[in-house]
Order: structure tokens, then C-alpha cells, then sequence
């Protein structure tokens, strides 16, 4: 017994990914430390639990989300199923995510990017070993929206839905009502464009059309019951939008992804299918084009605007300094 005992901790602490998931963890990190310097706003916690696995080793480090501190990671073997900081486990499959964590404290999971090629997850015009490095970017960075997540965790409670109610919710009731789908398409296509616009009046003009449009598609199907999903919207637009800029962000950084704006957009910010991640990157791109002081720590720090509120506040603040 003892013996085996031996051999297993020998064999645990051999386990190790290999030499490209090994490079990509070096680079996905130095890439997350890049955006701590340039975007100050964005503090993650303490206490951020990392997991990150491949189909037989899960690594955890207490310091990889940390600003000026070196990750130390250690190594054990899975079978099959990755053990999490709260005591549960998951398939050793694609995913990514971040947690709030009430047991265990805030937690950011991700496999490998040898599992995301082995499930033949498509890198197209990124390649996989950019894209993971982005959508790296994109969850860690949830760590750092305490205060949203604390409103989101309030909103069954507070507006009656259900305890599974998340980004994609909304998308999952409304995608097949047409009009309500061609709305969101176009008030995207409208905050991109205000985003890309080299004139200030253009770029006002465009989010404003936006901005109507948005309030329109609320009053029409925001109703009854669904009165309360606006809120939830722009907890999500905010969430969402903020996380894809920080992937996007980096991307188009001379000393990042070193993309070009183009390759960037078609490679990752229009490249997901849901409105929640589109539509909010496009927001989050329209409030920086209007020069709104502050949009940062809104979605990181204290969100007392969110949403559409936050595309309000950057509309006026446009008008006004016309």
C-alpha cells in the first residue's frame, strides 16, 4: 500500500502539459498582464482560483490573474472529470468560464487549447492558439466585475426569473420572432458603425439611431412579464460587451495580437453567434468612440449605469460637447 501510494504522488506530480499547451499558458498570461497595465480598471480579486486542464492534467494557481505576482501552478491528474474549487467536477471538454464562487471564492476555468483542437473547434482566420489566448481575455476578465456579478445574482430574486437565466436567455426566447431579430442585427450594425465613424457628428448621430432603436424593441416586446427583461439585458450588454474588449482590445494592441482592426472584428468580435457578446461589444466600442469619462469603471468597478443607460450617458455627453 504504501508502495502505490508513492507511485501515485510520483505520478501525480510528473503529470504536465505538453510542450504547445505549456508555451500557450506562458502567452496567455503574459497577454492577461498586458491588459492589467493598460487597463487599470480592470482588478481582478485576491483570491481568483485558476484551473486550467488538458485531457489528463488539471493545473491551479492562486496568482495567474494577479498583477505584479508570478503564477505557481500545481500539477495533478484527472480522470476525466476536473475537480473545481467548490468540490465539483466537470468534463474534461472544451469550456470556458469564470465563476463568482460562494464556496471556494472567484474561480476562472479553462481547458487547454490541445482539447479545443482534439474537439476540432475551428481557430478560422485567428488560429486556435489566438483565439484561445482572446476568449482567455474575454472570461478571465469576469473575475473583476464583482459588483455585476452581485446584480446579477439579486435578478431572479428581485425580477421573478428563473435561477438558470443567463446571457443567452433572451437570444433563446426572441431569436425566432423576426422582427425582433432584424432590430438587434440592425442596432449592432448601428453601434459598429458609430464605433468606426472618423467624424464625431457621425459617430453621435449613428448611436443615437442605435440607441432609438433599442428603447423601440423594448416597448414593443419588453411587456407584460417581459417588463422585467430589460434590466437583465443591460446587465448582460455590459458583462458581455466588457469582456469581449478586453479580447478584442488585445488583438488590435501593436503588442498583443498585433491585428489589424478588420482582422480582428472577423476573427473575433462579429465572429460569435450571440446578440449578448455582438451587440455588447459593439456598445462598449460606441461608448469609447463618444469619449464617455468613466465608461470603465462603470462596467469593472461600480456599474451604476449599464447597458443602454451607459450608450445614454455617451449620447449626451456627445451632444453637449457639440
Amino acid at each position: 500500500m504504501i508502495l502505490a501510494a508513492a507511485a501515485a504522488a510520483a505520478l501525480a506530480s510528473a503529470c504536465a502539459p505538453g510542450p504547445a499547451d505549456k508555451a500557450w499558458i506562458h502567452a496567455a498570461t503574459a497577454a492577461w498582464r498586458l491588459q492589467l497595465r493598460r487597463l487599470p480598471e480592470l482588478t481582478p480579486p485576491a483570491d481568483v482560483t485558476v484551473i486550467l486542464f488538458d485531457a489528463r492534467c488539471r493545473l491551479e494557481s492562486r496568482q495567474a490573474l494577479q498583477r505584479n505576482t508570478a503564477a505557481r501552478w500545481t500539477a495533478s491528474r484527472h480522470d476525466g472529470q476536473v475537480l473545481l474549487a467548490d468540490g465539483t467536477r466537470i468534463p474534461a471538454t472544451v469550456t470556458s468560464f469564470a465563476g463568482e464562487g460562494k464556496q471556494g471564492g472567484p474561480t476562472f476555468v479553462m481547458a487547454l487549447p490541445s482539447l479545443w483542437a482534439a474537439g476540432k473547434i475551428p481557430g478560422g482566420s485567428l488560429g486556435l492558439d489566438r483565439l484561445t489566448r482572446a476568449v482567455l481575455l474575454h472570461e478571465a476578465s469576469h473575475v473583476a466585475q464583482t459588483a455585476l456579478f452581485e446584480r446579477l445574482s439579486k435578478l431572479p430574486k428581485e425580477e421573478g426569473l428563473p435561477e438558470d437565466f443567463s446571457d443567452d436567455s433572451i437570444q433563446q426566447q426572441f431569436e425566432e420572432n423576426v422582427a425582433f431579430s432584424a432590430s438587434v442585427e440592425e442596432e449592432t450594425r448601428l453601434l459598429f458603425a458609430a464605433a468606426a465613424a472618423s467624424d464625431d457628428k457621425a459617430a453621435r448621430a449613428l448611436a443615437g439611431q442605435a440607441l432609438a432603436k433599442m428603447k423601440a424593441r423594448r416597448a414593443r416586446w419588453f411587456v407584460g412579464e417581459d417588463r422585467r427583461l430589460g434590466k437583465a439585458e443591460d446587465l448582460f450588454l455590459s458583462m458581455e460587451g466588457a469582456g469581449q474588449y478586453v479580447g478584442y482590445s488585445w488583438l488590435i494592441d501593436p503588442k498583443g495580437g498585433a491585428l489589424s482592426t478588420a482582422e480582428a472584428m472577423s476573427g473575433f468580435g462579429t465572429r460569435s453567434k450571440w446578440w449578448s457578446q455582438k451587440q455588447g461589444l459593439a456598445l462598449i466600442l460606441a461608448v469609447e468612440r463618444l469619449e464617455l469619462a468613466g465608461w470603465r469603471e462603470q462596467v469593472w468597478k461600480t456599474p451604476h449605469l449599464i447597458g443602454v443607460e451607459l450608450l445614454e450617458a455617451a449620447v449626451a455627453r456627445s451632444r453637449n460637447a457639440s
